[in-house]
């Protein structure tokens, strides 16, 4: 019984390609486009991240330089 389904799953993906070459593209399409989209976040927040550390650690600096 177990050969029969792997032969029938076989003929399906067979009978089926274009269809399947075509979704596996566009779900290709829409996971990088997401994936691109996280990576921008991620980097947008490491950036801000940075940038929100480096302005205290300068307001600290001039803070005691004053004194």
């Amino acid at each position: 019984m177990m050969h029969f389904s792997r032969i029938s799953l076989l003929g399906y993906v067979c009978r089926h390609r274009t269809g399947i070459v075509v979704g596996a593209f566009l779900l290709g399409l829409l996971l990088r486009g997401t994936v691109f989209f996280e990576i921008q976040v991620i980097l947008l927040r490491i950036h801000l991240c940075t940038c929100l550390y480096l302005y205290s650690l300068t307001i600290r600096v001039l803070f005691f330089k004053n004194f």
